[in-house]
């Protein structure tokens, strides 16, 4: 864990997660550091003080491997085997699963709004709700898509660009 000022950066902490050959991605968020470690599960740690750093939770099951994170108004959303898993964090003791949406290669998040790619197909989920996320539109046979700049709505894909005017418009 490092910190940072004017100067740059100083070493603060460090935590040993077993081997960070596991750790693929980490998010932070208050005073809490979650990290996706494949089938180890997702790890809390508490990073309020420097030393000690503690583990307070772990998230694992049978078929969860995370690979990536982020987080977004108070939960975390975690990509696992083709799956986004929106995970509540408001309590990081006891980590508690939302809801998941199947069927996802990548995913970026932006505020309400998921913006999910498998296969070559966009797809737009409200997750306003994250107990019921819902699918807003799709977009078929779209390539690589990029929200840019990142939370205006502009949506740069493989063969063009697309605009939502309007997040609360379907696509």
């Amino acid at each position: 864990v490092c910190g940072q000022d004017n100067s740059g950066m100083e070493l603060i902490g460090s935590k040993v997660i077993g081997s960070w050959r596991w750790v693929s991605d980490i998010e932070t968020q208050g005073d809490y550091a979650y990290l996706a470690c494949g089938e180890l599960g997702l790890q809390v740690i508490n990073i309020d003080q420097p030393q000690p750093q503690r583990c307070v939770s772990i998230l694992r099951g049978d078929d969860l491997d995370f690979k990536t994170l982020e987080v977004s108004n108070g939960f975390l959303v975690a990509g696992s085997n083709l799956t986004a898993v929106l995970i509540d964090i408001s309590e990081p003791e006891a980590l508690r699963i939302i809801s998941t949406i199947d069927s996802v290669k990548e995913f970026d998040v932006d505020g309400d709004f998921l913006h999910v790619i498998f296969e070559d197909d966009y797809y737009l989920y409200s997750i306003s709700e994250p107990a019921e996320p819902f699918l807003v539109g799709r977009l078929d046979n779209v390539g690589r898509v990029f929200s840019y700049p990142p939370g205006n709505g502009s949506i740069a894909a493989g063969n063009g660009l697309f605009c939502i005017a309007d997040r609360d418009d379907q696509i």
